[in-house]
């Protein structure tokens, strides 16, 4: 149950998990018409994670946000998301963050920051810029 891979849309990120080096990478353009469809795997599998923990490398879970489009509702989401990490966190599951954002995108720079400060998150993050691609 430890691999979830979901294939980008034009609308919704790739979605997939490295079981050898223990990053969950969500990435891509994310406005999809059914939120919950794109969402709720991942929730599943978050919650699953404590009667996996053996299966998890020493280092435990990274999570990479690397959004080039989030939209509202997404975004409440994937607070859903980091309050769930944030959750699991508590019994015994390390999970960091990473959020990718594009060099010259600071509203989404601005995202992560936000969520952060606005939710009472004990999680580990960085947030890295990376090079805009066409």
């Amino acid at each position: 149950m430890l691999d979830i891979v979901i294939a980008s849309t034009k609308n919704s990120p790739l979605i997939s998990y490295d079981r050898k080096n223990g990053v969950l990478l969500m990435k891509g353009v994310c406005h999809p018409e059914n939120v919950k469809e794109v969402f709720q795997p991942v929730l599943d599998w978050l919650s699953d994670l404590p009667k996996l923990s053996e299966l998890l490398p020493a280092q435990g879970v990274k999570v990479v946000f690397s959004f080039r489009y989030l939209n509202s509702a997404s975004l409440k989401h994937v607070a859903m998301l980091l309050q769930k990490m944030n959750e699991i966190s508590h019994q015994g599951v390390a999970i960091s963050v990473e959020w990718q954002y594009e060099e010259e995108d600071e509203d989404m720079k601005e995202t992560c920051i936000e969520l952060f400060s606005f939710m009472d998150i004990q999680l580990s993050y960085t947030i890295v810029s990376i090079p805009y691609k066409n």
